[in-house]
């Protein structure tokens, strides 16, 4: 298993254990994907995941730029066509951070709305 997949197993694992349903992971289509799409009540969080084994450029967080949440809208506004049934839901964009050296103890941080809809 690759470092990445671990990190979205793990931030998961934290989303879960905070009462939010994993609807699907890694969606996506020719324009982007997104790594979790979870829910809770009446909220859909759609969340990036990103692991950086150090704080260089920013750590985990800075490489989630302009162009990379461009990416993630235009992929939940495709999920929200797919299916139907979310589109009532309150969306949000979430970032789930993972930095640290595999080996030692990772820092996980769960940013929530990190980033608005971007027109």
């Amino acid at each position: 298993m690759n470092i990445g997949r671990e990190a979205e197993t793990w931030a998961c694992q934290h989303i879960q254990q905070r009462g939010w349903q994993i609807i699907t992971r890694n969606f996506g289509w020719s324009g982007g994907e997104i790594d979790i799409v979870a829910t809770q009540a009446d909220q859909l969080a759609f969340i990036e995941v990103r692991y950086r084994r150090n704080q260089v450029m920013g750590g985990a967080i800075a490489s989630v730029d302009l162009a990379k949440q461009r990416r993630i809208l235009n992929t939940a506004k495709f999920f929200l066509q797919q299916y139907i049934r979310y589109q009532k839901y309150q969306c949000r964009f979430d970032v789930v951070t993972i930095n640290g050296m595999p080996g030692t103890k990772l820092k996980l941080e769960w940013i929530q709305n990190a980033f608005q809809s971007i027109n």
